[in-house]
């Protein structure tokens, strides 16, 4: 039973998981993007906000279309690193207040707060990934 119900679950995940790809057979070819940050010093015209069709002649709209992705990866990665470096702060901060001197508790609540401090370092990090690219860019 226990077996029949496991692999009743995989499957259902799987084909969860496998039925979009018959979806994009069926899509409509990609005409550009839509531009949510301001986009500057690449060398290049960038619509302000808005369609950046990649047929148009007066932007490059490839190249924006890649910062934009960049921006909106990296803003993502931020956003999960630091809430996952408050709830990790706050974790081990408990663990570091009710270890009632138990030192195995007090070296599990530091790795938790340890954890979450390269947390925000990577998040910081992210956040210097599109100035990097924009540089590589131009």
């Amino acid at each position: 039973m226990k077996k029949t119900l496991s692999a009743l679950i995989l499957i259902s995940f799987l084909t969860i998981l496998v039925l979009p790809i018959g979806n994009l057979a069926y899509a409509q070819p990609v005409e550009g993007c839509t531009i949510k940050h301001t986009i500057t010093g690449i060398g290049i015209t960038c619509p302000a906000s808005g369609a950046c069709p990649y047929n148009s002649m007066s932007n490059d709209c490839g190249i924006c279309c890649v910062m934009e992705k960049t921006y909106t990866i990296t803003d993502w990665i931020f956003i999960i690193f630091i809430s996952l470096a408050v709830i990790f702060v706050l974790w081990g901060g408990f663990l570091l207040m009710t270890a009632a001197g138990n030192d195995e508790k007090v070296a599990n609540g530091r790795k938790w707060v340890t954890w979450a401090m390269i947390g925000l370092i990577v998040a910081f990090l992210a956040k210097a990934v599109p100035p990097l690219v924009r540089a590589i860019i131009s």
